[in-house]
């Protein structure tokens, strides 16, 4: 144990820039399955390593569990700073493996998972999940909001949205629980108010580049997914 804990330490003093991370590459990193990966049997048969390390007096297995996964927690998020290109790019990768890392702790979650990692990873979620939709469509909504007419800020809506489709479409969240919730709240954020101004103009224009809120909701629908590349 204490072996594979030195093993760790040095992996995480060795997160380099050498390791780009760029779309359709933005899914479990190889340090998070690395180091779940090596939990996983300690965690299953704890109770044995335990008895062998209170012979040995050293830490129990517990322990040791909970300080990697809180340092996994923080190599996750230093690993995702390494990504400058994209800030929706790093906002992904974070979300896919602090979303991997919770459900996994749920799998060993047989009362020794320390509940301030899983708190500590929900709350991680919810605030990368917040940034996302900040990233995503603040400056985009204010923009609109320019247009003095309806019909200029319905042009400006769709160019832009397809601007955020085209990279968006590129990714990939691979928890389909939270891809559903940010589905969910994109569809709050973008559509209803997309509907809401299309149904004020639809039957006084026959604008080519105002989208029909069912082509808007079907390309939200196409977010994160990466279908292209599968």
């Amino acid at each position: 144990m204490e072996n594979m804990y030195k093993y760790l330490k040095k992996l995480y003093e060795n997160i380099k820039e050498s390791s780009e991370i760029k779309p359709g590459n933005e899914e479990i990193d190889k340090i998070t399955l690395e180091v779940t990966n090596l939990i996983t049997p300690y965690a299953g048969y704890r109770n044995s390593y335990n008895a062998i390390l209170e012979w040995q007096h050293q830490s129990k297995t517990e322990g040791l569990i909970n300080l990697q996964i809180k340092e996994l927690i923080e190599a996750i998020y230093r690993k995702s700073l390494l990504i400058t290109k994209s800030e929706i790019l790093r906002i992904i990768f974070c979300l896919n493996n602090y979303s991997f890392l919770l459900n996994k702790t749920k799998d060993w979650e047989d009362t020794f998972i320390e509940i301030e990692n899983n708190t500590t990873l929900q709350i991680k979620i919810e605030e990368n999940t917040k940034e996302y939709e900040t990233a995503s469509w603040k400056n985009f909504m204010d923009q609109i909001e320019e247009y003095k007419e309806l019909e200029d800020k319905l042009v400006e809506f769709n160019k832009g949205f397809l601007r955020i489709h085209k990279e968006q479409s590129k990714y990939k969240l691979m928890n389909s629980e939270l891809l559903n919730k940010i589905q969910q709240r994109n569809s709050i954020i973008i559509l209803e108010k997309y509907r809401e101004l299309y149904n004020l103009i639809s039957n006084n224009t026959n604008n080519v580049n105002i989208k029909t809120p069912s082509i808007i909701e079907e390309k939200l629908n196409e977010f994160l997914k990466n279908e292209a590349n599968e």
